[in-house]
């Protein structure tokens, strides 16, 4: 198993860590997309859609973070 280091200055500071930060966003977001379609409770789907307006915004503000390393 890997260990990724979670410190927030490493993180932000380290591209490979940033990298491995930005996909697992992406793949947390498709998850979440994929389990979208069984929730019937409107609340609960605006609450995960929101979710994922979050963390598509973190993995886009990320990347821009990413791009400027």
């Amino acid at each position: 198993m890997i260990t990724i280091d979670c410190n927030p200055v490493r993180v932000l500071l380290d591209k490979d860590n940033l990298a491995h930060k930005i996909v697992l966003l992406r793949d947390t977001t498709d998850r979440l997309l994929e389990e979208t379609a069984e929730i019937s409770d409107t609340a609960e789907l605006g609450e995960v859609v929101d979710l994922m307006r979050n963390l598509n915004e973190l993995r886009r503000q990320l990347n821009e973070v990413f791009k400027a390393q």
